[in-house]
């Protein structure tokens, strides 16, 4: 079935597509995927570590949208009467949520349409995705938009905040660029979250309370919250990905002109500070 959607892309987008015949030999992440070249131009594959698929097309390997629900509901049934007839309507993503998916658990982000995950911790309310806003001083990592997809956005304290001046200090909560009704986290609220998950996880690290189950088999994610290590951008380009996760407070010091983040590495949570225009992930916090 998922064949026959990647060949039905290939008409819609006018493209010459080749699919593989041998299912054993597909990849099965980004990084497996052949080099785009002009022997493989037009060649259209499906990736499960994304959900996606990709079409090797002027010596890049583009996103074409994710497998529809209902796609996959019929290639387990052999029914080929769920794929959509127009383009459109096979890239479609979770733009088109309901009103209630959108008080139940989710968030959902008019500007765009983008829905992310919430989780209650405490007396406060987490998004339990990364923001992935677009906005000036943004990247996803390795400006590949896989990775946008599964870690959110990373961005500098001016795109954070929304603001061209990189001194700015706020008065909390300032909403920067979240979502209507949510903002960017002060220092406190992320020290009253690391408070609340220490003295309610047993005797596990806070970073192994907080880190998704998909981040490594360790992680334990007791509170919903989800971290994935989204990796940094700083001097020397984008690094640590897999091994840090590191979220952009609202707070910066005057007395010094230091910029307050917090970060998990390992099964460690806490905070710091420093005074360069690195590229940090973004966790909005409900008003």
């Amino acid at each position: 079935m998922k064949r026959f959607v990647l060949m039905l892309l290939a008409v819609l987008c006018g493209c010459t597509a080749t699919v593989s015949n041998d299912a054993d030999d597909e990849p099965q992440t980004f990084s497996e995927l052949s080099k785009c070249t002009k022997s493989n131009n037009g060649q259209m594959v499906y990736l499960p570590e994304y959900d996606a698929r990709y079409l090797c097309e002027d010596g890049q390997w583009k996103p074409l949208g994710v497998i529809s629900s209902s796609s996959k509901q019929a290639d387990s049934s052999g029914d080929n009467k769920n794929i959509s007839s127009s383009k459109e309507k096979i890239e479609s993503s979770s733009s088109t949520e309901s009103k209630d998916d959108c008080e139940n658990g989710y968030v959902c982000d008019s500007r765009d349409g983008q829905k992310y995950k919430t989780t209650v911790i405490g007396k406060q309310t987490w998004m339990a995705e990364n923001l992935n806003y677009k906005v000036d001083n943004s990247f996803c990592y390795d400006l590949a938009e896989v990775y946008c997809k599964k870690y959110g956005r990373l961005y500098t304290r001016k795109g954070a905040l929304n603001t061209q001046d990189n001194n700015l200090i706020v008065e909390n909560p300032y909403r920067g660029i979240c979502p209507e009704g949510w903002h960017v986290p002060s220092y406190d609220e992320f020290l009253a979250l690391m408070t609340y998950v220490d003295e309610n996880n047993g005797d596990e690290g806070v970073g192994k309370s907080l880190k998704s189950s998909e981040w490594d088999e360790q992680s334990s994610d007791s509170f919903g919250f989800s971290a994935l290590g989204a990796g940094i951008h700083w001097s020397i380009g984008f690094d640590y990905r897999d091994e840090y996760a590191r979220f952009w407070s609202s707070v910066r010091d005057s007395s010094n002109g230091n910029n307050n983040y917090w970060q998990i590495r390992g099964n460690t949570f806490g905070a710091d500070w420093e005074f360069s225009d690195n590229a940090y992930s973004l966790r909005c916090i409900k008003n």
